[in-house]
């Protein structure tokens, strides 16, 4: 369950930056495909504001 809202988390973060439509692509399929790993990642090294 944790997982799922951390996935969400950061889907509505990621739509929510102001990044150009191949970067949120980018993010978005890593969060997609591995959305406990992928979204510690972006919440660590994507440099959103």
């Amino acid at each position: 369950m944790i997982y799922l809202i951390l996935a969400i988390a950061a889907v509505i973060s990621l739509l929510k930056q102001d990044w150009s439509l191949t970067k949120k692509l980018v993010w978005g399929a890593i969060i997609w495909f591995f959305p406990i790993v992928g979204s510690i990642i972006y919440f660590l090294f994507s440099g959103r504001k």
